[in-house]
């Protein structure tokens, strides 16, 4: 007991202390782990289907030639070439075919969350305490209809191993100094550049990291100067991109950024952080809102925004407690949440409220609150080479808290209860049986038959798309067999 606080020892059985569970425990932990949110995704997506973008994406892959007005088209604020040939591949593979899209999202998945676990064991060594940001990130509900709509999915997720791998490569550069680390971190940034532009964002998320692993040795000047020319290779390249960004936007009238009233901004702020941030970083919402076109909107309930703030209070005040170094740490979680997610969206998006209740718009950031997580709760481990699964700088494990068990274990129930009611607001039934009927319908025609262009309905593709995108005779030109019918 110190300070008014008890810690504990975790008792665990004989067998946990044999040969094989001290070297391979934690990983078989892990991956047992990682089997169970695949099956929370599974089910997830046995109950969506091809919707909104999707839709746009598989037409115009059949109907445009590829090149690089198609691959290098900003479609509403996004450059995504690599997206769109994966798409374009998976549509010459089978089109709609969503066992096999499944396939693809179920491993983008669970190559995230394998990555993300070495990234934790590389930075806090072989703890068993990084199963807890590990568990946060497989079952986050943020990354629910990130998982379930194809169009979310091609950004979010190759962002989010891109992001991890390039945090991987710049601890690796920090501990080792070997350049080959700094060039697989720019390379890492290109690759997610190609799916998300917001991958732009990667070299200034590796800045603060840095700066916070090495402020209390080097100071902040310090940690900046380390690895300058580093920063200016980063520097070059956000240039170059957000130059090509520009250029294409205006080439294909894409999405600009706008600034949206006062009165707008501070509703669509108060939304977003005050409610649907605090809400799904806890497990929640246990209900969802209305549905969309890709999945339901957050329910934002009174009391469940007051628990999911007095909880986050708990934990911040808690690991900052026990560990001043976890301040930094939240701040650079608060930070990218606020400019990555909050103002980024709200400037691209003009403000719109709806988005203030889409879970998809912090999905990026889980991978950066699960770090941010591991560190506040354990130091990070400065020696030692990549591969050697020490605890952390030769150090005692301190007592694990006898709360964090439980917590972990119910924010696994409540994302489980989320799960479900999110499931309930998926458009799969209704869009499955769509495409089943014109499937069924196009392959009783001829040939030669002609059908007569109409819109696909406002439930499925909403009418701020454009309207040669709408319409049946591209949208489900890929389902026809023998020559395209119009």
């Amino acid at each position: 007991m110190s300070g008014g606080q008890v810690e504990v020892e975790l008792r665990l059985p004989g067998w946990v202390h044999s040969p094989f569970a001290r070297r391979h425990g934690l990983t078989v932990a892990a991956l047992l782990l990682l089997l169970s949110g695949l099956a929370v995704k599974g089910w997830l997506l046995s109950r969506s289907y091809f919707a909104e973008d999707d839709i746009v994406f598989v037409g115009r892959a059949l109907a445009e030639p590829l090149g690089w007005d198609h691959l290098f088209r900003v479609h509403i604020g996004h450059l995504m070439p690599g997206a769109l040939a994966l798409v374009r591949a998976l549509t010459a593979i089978s089109a709609y075919d969503w066992g096999l899209v499944s396939i693809v999202i179920m491993a983008l998945y669970a190559g995230v969350a394998l990555a993300l676990y070495r990234l934790l064991r590389l930075i806090c060594g072989a703890r068993p305490l990084i199963l807890v940001p590990f568990t946060l990130f497989l079952f986050a509900p943020a990354n629910f209809q990130a998982g379930t709509w194809f169009a979310a999915a091609l950004n979010i997720l190759p962002l989010q191993i891109a992001m991890i791998m390039a945090i991987r490569s710049q601890l690796l550069l920090i501990r080792t100094g070997r350049a080959g680390h700094a060039l697989a971190g720019i390379a890492w940034t290109c690759a997610g550049l190609l799916f998300f532009e917001k991958a732009v964002l990667i070299p200034p998320v590796l800045l603060l990291f840095t700066v916070l692993l090495l402020a209390g040795e080097h100071g902040v000047v310090g940690a900046v100067r380390r690895h300058w020319a580093l920063w200016s290779a980063y520097l070059v390249l956000g240039g170059a991109y957000l130059t090509g960004y520009l250029l294409a936007s205006g080439r294909g009238g894409g999405q600009g950024f706008a600034l949206p009233e006062f009165y707008t901004a501070a509703k669509y702020i108060g939304n977003f952080l005050g409610g649907t941030v605090p809400t799904l970083l806890v497990g929640g919402p246990l209900s969802w809102g209305a549905e969309t076109t890709a999945g339901p909107l957050v329910a934002h309930r009174a009391v469940e925004v007051i628990v999911a703030w007095l909880v986050l209070a708990a934990v911040v005040a808690g690991t900052c407690r026990r560990r001043p170094e976890a301040a930094g740490a939240w701040a650079l979680a608060a930070g990218y949440l606020l400019v990555a997610d909050a103002l980024l969206i709200m400037f691209s998006r003009s403000g719109s409220v709806q988005h203030a209740f889409e879970s998809r718009y912090i999905a990026d950031a889980t991978p950066v609150l699960a770090v941010c997580l591991a560190l506040a709760l354990m130091p990070w481990r400065k020696t030692g080479p990549p591969g050697r699964d020490s605890p952390g700088n030769g150090a005692v494990p301190r007592a694990v808290s006898p709360f964090v068990l439980p917590a972990a274990c119910a924010y696994v129930a409540l994302t489980l209860v989320s799960a479900a009611g999110f499931a309930q607001g998926l458009p799969g039934e209704r869009n499955r049986a769509y495409f089943d009927a014109a499937r069924a319908d196009l392959a009783r025609l001829g040939p030669q038959t002609g059908v007569y262009p109409s819109l696909i309905p406002d439930r499925m593709l909403f009418p701020w798309q454009a309207v040669e995108d709408r319409l049946t005779s591209r949208a489900l030109s890929p389902l026809a067999e023998g020559p395209d019918r119009t």
